[in-house]
Order: C-alpha cells, then structure tokens, then sequence
C-alpha cells in the first residue's frame, strides 16, 4: 500500500471533515470522535516522518492539528505513534470513515470528495458559530472530558492516567454496558505502542544513557576540530609566485593545450591539503562551516539530552544515527583513500612532489627534462621561503589532523557498540499487547469488559519515579530563574 496514496487519502478527508459543518462541529461534542481525528493527526505525522509522505509537496499534519485545537479550545496532545504501518494508518482512516457513516449518517463520498483544492488558508478558518453548537448539540451524548495535554510539560488529567488503579485493570470505565453497549460512547484507551508505561523492547540497557554521552561528546569534540581545521584551512597558507617557471627558456611549467590562454596567478595552498589532507568545506567559505557548526550541534544535543520518556532511557533511534555516521565517513574519507594524508602526518611525504601533482590536477605541467629545475625553485629564493613558511605551520597541522582522526575512529566505535547493544523490538510481546487491546475494545463494543493483561506493561512505581525526576529537575530549573528575577 502506497504511503503517498493513504497520506492524500487522510488529508483530503480531513480537509472534509472540517469543512462539513455537521462533523466540524461534532469534534467539539463527542469525545470519541475527536480522538479518531487526533489519531488521523498523528498518522499524518507518521506517514511524513517514517515514509516521507506529502501532498502537493507540503505537510499537513500541523496545519490540522492547529485546526482541530481551535475547534476544540482545548490543549491537545499530537505525537507521532512509533512503528505505525502503513496499512494501520489506512484502517484508521477506514474506521473513521465508517464511524461516520453509522453515527452521523455522513456519506463517506462526502469526506472523501475531491471537488474543492485543499489549502492552508481554509483550513485556517474553519471555526463553529454558536449557531452551530446549538444545531448539532442536541442528538450528541458528551462522553466525560479527557484533557490532553503535552507531555513535556505535564502529565494527562485522566482516570487512566499513571498511578490510577484503573490503568492496571485495562481500563475498567472503558464500555461498560448500558443498551448492550451500542450506541453509547466511550473514552478510547491508549493503543499499547502509545501507552508510556509500555516498553516494546526485549532488553534494558542499563548503561545507554552512558554510551549516549559518550558518542555524543566524541561526536561533538570531533565535529569541533572539523570546524577549527576548515576555518584554519582559510586563513593558514601560503603563497609563491610561480610566474617565473612559465617564462624560462626553456620553460619549466607549461599550461595543457586546454588551458593555454589561463592568466598564469600566484600559487596558493592551506596548510591541510600541503599535508596531503584533501577533505575540505572551506571552499564553501563561512556559510558551509555555519551550517555545519549548527549541524553538528544539533546532533550532539539530540545524542546527549536527557530521556523524556520512559523508554527513552534504554534506546536509541538508529534514525539519529544515520547523520553522525554520514560525517564521520566524510572526515574519515580524507585519510583512508588518500594516501598522502598520513605521509603528511608522519613526515614522510615529498612536498615538492605532492606540489608538482597539485599543479598537474590545474592542468600545469613540468617541461620535460625540466624536473630538477622544478626542485631547484622550491630549495631557493621565494619557493623555499614558500616551503619553510608551510613547514612552519604544519609544527600545529599535524596535531590537530592526528586529533581528529583519533575522535574519528572513536566515534566509529561507539557507533558500532551502540547499534549492537541497542535494544531490539520484542515482536511476540508487541504482538501480544495489541491483540489484547483489540480483544478490549471488541468485548467493549458487545457490552462487556475484558481487562488487559497488567504484565504486559511496566512497574508502576519505576515510570511513577522517572516522570518525578524530570519534574523535579524542571522544578529547580523554574526555581533558579525565579530567583534570577
């Protein structure tokens, strides 16, 4: 099943469903009906960040998602659901379609209509007039209040919420029976894979926050010293005028029959690429090494922030692997395939030489017969001034080249031992988890009550502690900047 596909699939009826006053306003009334359209939100969202959906070339899931609040006038939690498949973001779709159908009596090509273009700006306007509330109030059962709030600041005001004896019983105000438990509403549960006190994994690490700082902090040290060598790389050189060798008789550099007509400049080189180090963004001058520098940053910080999660203590997304990677092969390429890297850093390369190939590469050739008069120029005058200005420098080339390497191979590592000790996904419990969940909400809908299985999720008392860390630390934090005021 196409991402793209099911992605235009639910934006279009999302747009739909907000422009149909009957269902926009129902948003505002039935509990069981928002939280299918928040679920619809976070597929969006799911479908851009795991399979790189859009439509029209934009993404769409924040535009809805500060519709559907403004619709509701309240806070609301949107999150991308983890390991959503593309063919349960269609059933959802399904379901709401049908949802509608049977309670509303809203045909589905009404909300799948194609007629009008969907744009940002309707969206936007889309609101409910007291009018409206009035309209479409009467025939609708108001299920108790559920307030969704972000997780990040606050825990949700549910009955279901952590600590609750509910959340251990598979939550018993889930369809108890009234009429046979059809056409009564019910607060929706939390799926398991979007439940905190779920842990989806078949290992703890215990010492992943530890391994995170230390690929974070090699990382970061690393892409520091990768700044510092291209800003060098910039400023530190040298030059020599090389005129001369074209205008002897005969002459010792000749341009290729290509370049013929070139003005013949001064010649220029960092002191990186005379050590034979070729991997460079200086070319790019400050804008690269800026976008690098915010690059690099940004990706330290993701590697060391503290777990705001429960399971985001044992984990570690292999998605905020793959740009780490990308940069360490880039600073590793300049040493593994280039052979003169190391010449250059243990004094074994023939800088002359090494010169004459870089003149080569510009299509400037040495006159045949003419090599020693070559070498004669770099042992005299302003070509050894040139060489002995360039060897000067490399007395602090060389460290910082050795010092990046070295991070280099550690942050390779660390890599390496990360990926292996990751925690893999326990398929079976997974599996387990939401066959309960759907048994759950299928005796809910016949009237009766199934409880899910307690096993299946955390200690209460562990997550119960984790959470009064982080709201502990954002107590200190909002205490220190009280008393700065």
């Amino acid at each position: 099943m196409d991402s793209k596909s099911v992605y235009q699939s639910i934006v279009e009826m999302l747009y739909n469903t907000l422009k149909n006053e009957k269902t926009r306003t129902k948003i505002l009334f039935d509990a069981d009906f928002k939280a299918k359209i928040i679920v619809l939100v976070d597929n969006l969202l799911s479908l851009e960040v795991d399979h790189e959906a859009t439509f029209k070339d934009n993404k769409w899931s924040t535009a809805f998602a500060k519709a559907v609040v403004n619709i509701s006038k309240e806070k609301l939690k949107f999150e991308k659901p983890e390991n959503k498949s593309i063919s349960d973001c269609y059933a959802d779709y399904a379901d709401t379609l049908t949802y509608c159908f049977n309670t509303y009596e809203i045909d589905r090509s009404v909300l799948t209509s194609t007629n009008e273009a969907v744009e940002e700006d309707k969206i936007k306007e889309f609101k409910i007039t007291d009018e409206l509330k009035t309209k479409y109030s009467e025939d609708t059962i108001i299920a108790s209040t559920v307030e969704v709030v972000d997780e990040k600041v606050e825990k949700p005001n549910t009955q279901q919420g952590f600590g609750s004896s509910s959340s251990k019983s598979g939550f018993e105000s889930f369809g108890q029976s009234t009429n046979g438990g059809f056409g009564q509403p019910f607060t929706a549960p939390i799926p398991p894979m979007q439940d905190p006190r779920f842990y989806p994994y078949k290992s703890k690490p215990k010492y992943m926050k530890w391994l995170k700082i230390a690929l974070g902090a090699t990382f970061g040290i690393l892409g520091a010293i990768l700044i510092v060598i291209n800003f060098v790389s910039m400023y530190v050189g040298a030059t020599v005028d090389i005129n001369p060798l074209f205008t002897g008789e005969p002459p010792v550099l000749t341009w290729t029959e290509w370049n013929k007509d070139i003005t013949k400049l001064p010649f220029s080189i960092s002191i990186f690429t005379y050590l034979g180090y070729s991997n460079s963004m200086a070319g790019g001058g400050w804008l690269f090494i800026i976008l690098y520098a915010f690059m690099i940053a940004w990706i330290t910080y993701n590697m060391i922030a503290p777990a705001k999660r429960y399971r985001e203590q044992f984990v570690f997304p292999l998605i905020n692997i793959i740009a780490p990677i990308m940069l360490i092969i880039f600073v590793l390429w300049g040493y593994i395939f280039n052979s003169f890297a190391f010449k250059g850093m243990t004094g074994n390369l023939d800088h002359i030489d090494f010169i004459a190939r870089i003149l080569k590469s510009n299509k400037i050739i040495i006159g045949k017969d003419q090599y020693d008069n070559f070498v004669a120029f770099f042992n005299s005058g302003s070509g050894k001034e040139f060489i002995n200005t360039l060897d000067s420098q490399s007395k602090f080339g060389i460290p910082l080249l050795w010092i990046q390497f070295i991070f280099a191979i550690a942050s390779i590592i660390f890599t390496i031992v990360v990926i292996m000790l990751n925690p893999k996904l326990d398929r079976e419990k997974v599996a387990y988890a939401n066959n309960e969940f759907q048994t759950m909400i299928n005796e809910a809908l016949q009237g009766r009550k199934h409880e899910i299985d307690p096993s299946i999720y955390e200690d209460q008392a562990e997550i119960d502690a984790f959470y009064q860390k982080i709201r502990d630390k954002q107590n200190r934090k909002n205490n220190r900047h009280k008393d700065d005021e």
